[in-house]
């Protein structure tokens, strides 16, 4: 496994971290909007999803589950920023940690498409 899909995998777990003890700090603030059971479901579904995919990729070499999460992340930005605009008025600490895990994510996905990432999932370089 070359280097780069080592740190993208790396980097994509702590961004699977992050999500999980976000969801633990806000559940008190969001589970009386939404219902505790719509949360645990999300952030349950989110983590899994994630996982499966970082598995997909790091260790099944599935290239279109690469740009399967590359579009995903693309079209969750517009969410972000406007969950981050919100956020930050009233939860500081998951806010400064949500941009974290965008950082994280945006920084996986830069190593995934760089380097002999590229070719290892061209199947040119050897296993």
């Amino acid at each position: 496994m070359p280097q780069n899909v080592a740190r993208f995998e790396i980097l994509m777990y702590l961004s699977i971290v992050m999500t999980a003890l976000i969801g633990l700090l806000d559940f008190s603030r969001f589970a009386p909007i939404v219902g505790a059971r719509f949360i645990v479901g999300m952030v349950g579904f989110t983590i899994a999803a994630t996982a499966l995919l970082v598995w997909l990729i790091a260790r099944r070499r599935q290239n279109w589950a690469r740009w399967l999460l590359l579009v995903l992340f693309l079209v969750g930005i517009p969410g972000y920023a406007m969950a981050f605009a919100e956020l930050a008025q009233d939860a500081i600490v998951t806010t400064a940690m949500s941009i974290m895990r965008v950082i994280l994510q945006g920084a996986a996905l830069y190593y995934i498409f760089t380097g002999a990432a590229r070719d290892w999932f061209g199947r040119r370089a050897l296993a």
